[in-house]
């Protein structure tokens, strides 16, 4: 009789876990982080704010596009990232761009074209 009782409550018990697999897209749970301190990967808003810790992202959404982009890089200090390049002129002992001059122009795919 005991033995019965044990394996009915080992059976029982057994039954009713749940398994999750470590993955919470496999059990179909539903998690909300709306109420979360920081619920999207990179937080944005327009005024950068006063506290970071190193390593987190902020877009700046009134900035122009390709300067939106500012990480912490030290304790509540914001630099931006990305930026714009000026490729230097071209001279003998630099390797660069070269600067177009009247009746000399060059399309998209780089061809050169001359007039005049």
């Amino acid at each position: 009789m005991k033995t019965l009782i044990f394996a009915l409550t080992f059976a029982l018990a057994a039954g009713a876990q749940t398994p999750t697999y470590g993955s919470l897209a496999r059990s179909g749970a539903i998690i909300d982080h709306t109420s979360a301190a920081k619920p999207a990967p990179v937080q944005s808003g327009t005024p950068l704010p006063a506290a970071c810790t190193v390593g987190e992202l902020f877009y700046k959404t009134d900035a122009t596009a390709g300067s939106n982009i500012y990480g912490c890089t030290a304790a509540n200090t914001w630099t931006a990232q990305g930026g714009s390049y000026a490729l230097p002129a071209a001279s003998g002992s630099v390797l660069g761009g070269i600067k177009i001059g009247a009746g000399l122009t060059i399309d998209g795919n780089g061809v050169a074209s001359a007039s005049g």
